[in-house]
């Protein structure tokens, strides 16, 4: 059974990231991140946007990873404006989407992440090297988690759509986290 996976969690992390954001312009390039000393700055290009917005999110996640990372194959890449998706089509198997957001303030999209709402569980993730937060709304074959990592240069925001609970969904989410910030250092 096919289904329209990515919805819900494209519009959680859009809630969060640039899709909602009125400006394409970049905060101060001094703005300090939370966990980072006080001389930390968003590193720029010459353009003045984040190293992150010159990147392709496909390129950081392929179909085995995610599978290994999920527990379902998917199929390949798929671009979605700024963002790039991984999904099986059957129902209950967890589909991911990947966003990298450079622009905006990262400390303030960072606090909104860490905030929970109403039919949400936020918890913060340790072990990624920098703050994360992890946002879980069960519904069945359609429950969601996000996983928003702070950098300094921006935001990489996973979501996963598909019928896994909270730990599970985490999990995976923590995986492929890693192996996406692996391949930007």
């Amino acid at each position: 059974m096919r289904r329209a996976s990515g919805c819900v969690a494209i519009m959680a992390i859009c809630a969060l990231s640039s899709c909602s954001s009125g400006s394409s312009k970049s905060s101060s390039p001094t703005t300090p991140i939370p966990g980072a000393t006080s001389a930390s700055t968003i590193p720029t290009t010459a353009g003045g946007a984040s190293k992150l917005g010159n990147i392709d999110p496909c390129t950081l996640l392929d179909p085995q990873v995610v599978r290994q990372a999920v527990g379902n194959a998917v199929g390949a890449a798929e671009h979605a404006g700024t963002a790039c998706n991984w999904r099986s089509g059957n129902l209950g198997d967890v589909d991911v989407v990947l966003i990298l957001d450079p622009l905006g303030d990262p400390v303030a999209k960072c606090a909104r992440a860490g905030k929970a709402s109403t039919g949400r569980t936020v918890s913060a993730v340790n072990g990624l090297g920098t703050t994360a937060y992890f946002d879980y709304r069960a519904a069945g074959a359609a429950s969601n988690g996000d996983l928003t990592v702070c950098r300094k240069d921006g935001l990489v925001l996973l979501g996963l759509v598909g019928n896994k609970p909270n730990a599970a969904m985490q999990a995976a989410a923590v995986a492929l986290a890693r192996h996406v910030l692996a391949k930007l250092s």
